[in-house]
């Protein structure tokens, strides 16, 4: 009997479970620790890649011209992303009016996932994003619940991930008008007084799934696993070297001007970080921030040494991913036992989710949950992050 198969992947790049339905869709589910796995050996497969691996949006690029689009989407979207334009790969799709749904994915991510497809020569059909897999219902809210996290559409708009404990909340935040509830798990609403119906299964999620026009991930760089070949004749290296060596010399004499400039900013940037976890700050703390949180963090080491950990931890991933993200603003942190509460403000609900999913990606050893967002009378999103241990 023929079987179909779709296999989950988790956020560490490894599998996580692989699905397999029979010709009357019935399921069975095998956890898969490691892609040398021989259930996963002779399968045809569609992979389904975890959504914080992901970056969702839209473009309105006026082409019909697809190899236009391939070289203006990724400049359309470059001030959404928050890393470098060139270290993503970029996939789309074409709508009716025009438009363009589009994804962009770190190319170290998609590329460590060719690479085991073909080391362990496993026959892949398709990539998709996890959030292709929870239906679309008419003037209904869809609810899918994983082990560790929810997806929630709300109509037949996009897709929310969200921790279990938020649901609820964003349920009630996000419903407008809309009645009714599908979802796999209908007693974590049974205090609502929504509809609800206990009808999402894999198998309807599967045919979902299989019959939408969705963006494949299974890019052409991935299946080849080639790098960009490079079209510049032998004529031009000799020109691109001497053009090199000169630009090469501006920015020696550049650097060194800018040198003073950063080291300045990196100061401030300590400065405030430390003045907002330390009030009481004393002006001779903030000579040298980073020293003074040392000697803070040793004389209160022997009574809280989870919490320095976490917090050490928290304020090093948070400075990695704030200086790719400058449109985020940390308006406040807080240390509470072994739990770190970060509030941040941004223009849009789109660059918060983003920061959440580049923070829980860096600080890939802790839970990073985010709660309600509110828009202020300025028309800004605020937010609060809590960092906890896994």
């Amino acid at each position: 009997m023929q079987l179909e198969h779709i296999l989950r992947i988790g956020t560490d790049g490894k599998p996580r479970s692989l699905l397999s339905f029979d010709a009357q869709s019935k399921v069975q589910t095998k956890d898969i620790n490691h892609w040398s796995d021989a259930a996963l050996k002779a399968k045809s497969m569609a992979l389904l890649l975890p959504a914080t691996w992901l970056y969702q949006t839209q473009t309105q690029i006026p082409s019909k011209s697809l190899d236009v689009l391939k070289k203006s989407i990724p400049f359309a979207i470059e001030e959404e992303l928050s890393n470098e334009v060139e270290d993503n790969f970029y996939a789309f799709k074409v709508k009716p009016d025009n438009s363009q749904d589009v994804i962009a994915i770190e190319k170290d991510l998609l590329t460590g996932v060719g690479q085991a497809i073909k080391n362990h020569k496993l026959s892949v059909v398709s990539i998709y994003s996890e959030l292709d897999w929870i239906p679309k219902i008419e003037n209904a809210i869809s609810v899918w619940f994983e082990d560790n996290h929810a997806l929630i559409r709300f109509g037949e708009g996009q897709v929310m991930r969200a921790a279990h404990q938020q649901v609820s909340q964003l349920v009630e935040l996000f419903k407008a008008d809309l009645k009714t509830i599908h979802t796999n798990k209908g007693d974590v609403f049974a205090e609502s007084n929504l509809q609800i119906h206990q009808d999402l299964n894999e198998a309807r999620c599967k045919d979902y799934l299989m019959s939408q026009d969705l963006i494949d991930l299974f890019l052409d760089e991935i299946k080849e696993n080639k790098q960009q070949e490079k079209t510049e004749s032998w004529k031009m290296v000799g020109v691109l070297a001497g053009l090199l060596f000169i630009s090469w010399l501006g920015l020696q004499s550049y650097q060194v001007m800018q040198l003073g400039n950063t080291i300045e900013d990196l100061k401030v940037q300590q400065q405030s970080l430390f003045k907002q976890a330390f009030p009481d700050a004393a002006p001779s703390e903030l000579v040298d921030p980073y020293a003074a949180l040392k000697s803070r963090m040793q004389l209160s080491a022997n009574n809280s040494s989870g919490s320095n950990s976490i917090f050490l931890d928290t304020v090093h991933h948070l400075g990695m991913v704030s200086q790719r993200m400058n449109n985020v603003q940390l308006s406040d942190l807080r240390l509470s036992g072994e739990k770190m509460e970060i509030q941040v403000s941004a223009p849009s609900l789109a660059v918060i989710n983003n920061f959440h999913q580049q923070l829980q990606s860096t600080a890939n050893p802790y839970n990073v949950q985010i709660g309600v967002n509110e828009l202020t009378d300025d028309n800004v999103y605020k937010s609060i992050l809590t960092v906890t241990a896994q």
